[in-house]
């Protein structure tokens, strides 16, 4: 646009999330009036060099600039210099990667930091996430005696917090996240600051200090929240004492700090809502104490807690929403569920009992009681209930039957009842909204005639190691639309058989962890969390399936593994099963199949394991080309009628050639055969006479006649 021009009184300019390059800078000149600018998620790549911008200045009334995730450079930061009303600058998830070493020292940012920066007193807010930074900070942070707000986190920082942050009188956010920063647990460093109040510190080497041991000393600020954790494995720290003096902490994360010794229950006395003091080594138990406390979530997972918790522990209008103790030692039956918790966790401890007959009467959305010792039958549910979208028993001791209700639940998504006593059919999850179901190692019998329907968001289907005795054959055409990604029924004894995956559905979860196990490649396999994303499979292995392969399975064009090893399927191995275009390993072994192994099957690029051995196969093996050239005799073994290729058997064997001193040998055997027919028809004929002649003699009377 030529005549275009900026209105010479803007003072706000927002253009974040377009394709905008450093030509563009230059268009801002004499916007001298200008206060804030975003420039946000654009392109422009490396430095803008304001050399070649004849006249280009940055508005020194500036006091805002965005410029996060813009691919700028390290040299880019000199061209920020002379701003000295400048109070907010973002320059998050750039590419402002390393050090500039000056004199044998490390200093960051010299480029900024070494003239014109120190002017840059008023600024208040500065964010340097993940822009790749490494070594010690430069000893000019010490000039922004304004900053209000510090982010550096997610680079590669190292050293002490000695003057660079204690200087920084007058920050109130400091956040230091994935470094490499050497943090004493007494926190020290910060005892001139009297306005901090957010601290989010995981993933550094915190340590231990003098002055930790010899003193507590009384803090001048107050934090609201605190978030500490070390990537170090020193020795074990005591619980920080300044925080005793924490007044109005609503927020404290401790979790892998390797705590040690008995819950501070003095804690539970300030406003702490949200406490994480996970994976630590806390011990002792969970005593009535923790009834009374205000908060609204308590993680105290992979601790060395024991000991049985009282029934009446919560009162039942407590305002507790997330309990999690997983992980520890904790024993005997479940407490009483309070009616506002949404989310608990209990599961790899030693609770013994019942499930308390109102859990489900609550506000449970997210339940987990895997690897205990619990028993008898799941509770009723309420019909009303619509809220549970995650319920996790496996290996307790839980009989009966699965409730209908389960099934009848719109959010419910994940479902883990695995190694329990469970028996009966497996109900029907036709309009279920479920996405995971795990059943396996339990005494189910039998199927339902319609599990699902192609509108079925079911991801992952788990019925190994059951006593399943009937047939899935009405499923095959359902499957073939689903949505499912893994099917897992080895070890039962179901009769007829199928799968599909035909979609990929994010399995992984924030907390949790998905898993399958199943056969393929020759080799048992586990696939857990994201992984699952990438991959899909049907493993049907040794179980007693009978009758004919389906040719539906053929449709499953998605899949990449399919073992049906180790059954009593006959008839033929399906054409169809040439459309599994990426198919990786396919086991057919140990079975009654017959027929010739499809030629079409050589078109399967991405097959890497073949296996059809011990089967009653005859005929050609395809062409040994593309992959198929790749396998050897064991992927054919234990069929006497296969030949070709990489067999020593040949499917067209050379004539035989008769050469003539054979020929000559047959014509003296032939004059042989015709000299003892002479003498026996000579010597037969002899013999008939003389009998005849003996028999004249001896009745006179035939003469006569």
């Amino acid at each position: 646009n030529d005549g275009f021009k900026w209105p010479t009184n803007l003072q706000e300019l927002w253009l974040r999330g377009n394709s905008l390059s450093n030509e563009f800078v230059s268009s801002l000149s004499g916007l001298s009036r200008l206060q804030s600018l975003d420039l946000s998620y654009n392109q422009l790549e490396g430095a803008i060099n304001i050399s070649e911008n004849d006249g280009f200045k940055w508005s020194t009334n500036l006091q805002e600039l965005w410029l996060k995730n813009s691919s700028l450079s390290n040299n880019f930061l000199s061209s920020l210099s002379g701003l000295p009303r400048l109070q907010s600058l973002d320059l998050s998830f750039n590419q402002l990667e390393g050090a500039i070493n000056i004199s044998g020292q490390c200093f960051l940012f010299y480029s900024i930091f070494h003239s014109d920066w120190f002017k840059l007193k008023k600024l208040e807010e500065l964010n340097l996430i993940q822009d790749g930074f490494e070594g010690f900070l430069p000893k000019s942070f010490t000039n922004m005696t304004s900053l209000r707000k510090l982010d550096l986190s997610q680079n590669h920082f190292m050293g002490k917090f000695d003057s660079n942050i204690a200087t920084l009188t007058s920050l109130e956010h400091f956040d230091f996240t994935e470094n490499q920063f050497e943090v004493p647990v007494s926190f020290t460093p910060f005892a001139n600051h009297s306005h901090l109040k957010f601290v989010y510190g995981k993933g550094n080497k915190v340590k231990l200090d003098s002055q930790h041991s010899l003193q507590t000393w009384i803090p001048k600020f107050q934090l609201e929240m605190l978030s500490l954790s070390s990537t170090i494995g020193t020795s074990s720290f005591q619980f920080p004492k300044f925080l005793l003096y924490q007044k109005y902490l609503t927020s404290l994360d401790f979790s892998s700090l390797k705590l040690e010794g008995g819950f501070p229950h003095w804690l539970l006395e300030n406003n702490t809502r949200y406490l994480n003091m996970s994976k630590n080594h806390i011990q002792g138990s969970i005593s009535r104490e923790f009834g009374r406390m205000k908060l609204y979530s308590l993680d105290l997972s992979d601790n060395q807690l024991s000991g049985n918790i009282s029934e009446d522990i919560f009162e039942a209008w407590h305002q507790l929403h997330f309990l999690e103790l997983s992980n520890n030692k904790l024993e005997g039956p479940i407490f009483t569920i309070p009616t506002n918790l949404e989310f608990l966790s209990l599961n790899d401890n030693n609770f013994s009992g019942r499930l308390p007959r109102n859990i489900f009467n609550t506000s449970i959305v997210s339940l987990d009681v895997s690897n205990n010792h619990l028993v008898g039958k799941i509770p009723s549910l309420l019909n009303n209930l619509s809220t549970l979208w995650e319920l996790r028993m496996f290996n307790n001791h839980f009989e009966g039957s699965i409730p209908l209700e389960l099934t009848q639940l719109e959010d419910l998504i994940y479902l883990d009842l695995s190694q329990n006593n469970f028996s009966g059919l497996v109900p029907s999850f036709i309009n279920s909204s479920v996405k995971f179901i795990h059943l396996r190692n339990n005494h189910l019998t039998g199927l339902p005639k319609k599990m699902f329907t192609e509108n079925s968001p079911l991801v992952m289907l788990d019925l190994s190691y059951n006593e399943i005795s009937g047939g899935i054959q009405d499923m095959i055409k359902d499957l073939s639309y689903s949505k499912l990604n893994f099917l897992l029924l080895k070890w039962s004894f179901v009769e007829e058989y199928s799968h599909n995956l035909i979609k990929r559905k994010q399995v992984s979860q924030e907390h949790k962890k998905e898993k399958a196990s199943f056969t393929s490649k020759k080799r048992i396999d586990t696939y857990t969390g994201s992984i699952l994303v990438f991959m899909s499979g049907i493993d049907l292995s040794n179980n007693k399936l009978k009758g004919n392969i389906p040719y539906e399975l053929g449709n499953l064009t998605r899949i990449q593994t399919l073992n049906l090893s180790h059954n009593d399927l006959i008839g033929q191995i399906p054409d169809s099963f040439s459309k599994l275009v990426q198919i990786e390993s396919l086991d057919l072994s140990f079975n009654k199949l017959s027929g010739e192994i499809p030629s079409k099957l050589n078109i399967l690029t991405t097959l890497e394991v073949l296996s059809v051995a011990h089967n009653n196969l005859s005929g050609p093996i395809p062409e040994w080309t593309n992959q198929f050239a790749t396998f050897d005799e064991s992927s054919y073994e234990g069929n006497p009628f296969l030949c070709g290729p990489p067999l020593p058997k040949s499917c067209h064997p050379t004539p035989r050639v008769i050469s003539n001193d054979l020929d000559s040998d047959k014509d003296n055997d032939r004059l042989v055969d015709m000299y003892i027919f002479y003498v026996s028809f000579v010597v037969s004929y002899t013999l008939a006479l003389l009998t005849t002649a003996a028999a004249l003699c001896i009745n006179p009377s035939w003469t006569q006649a």
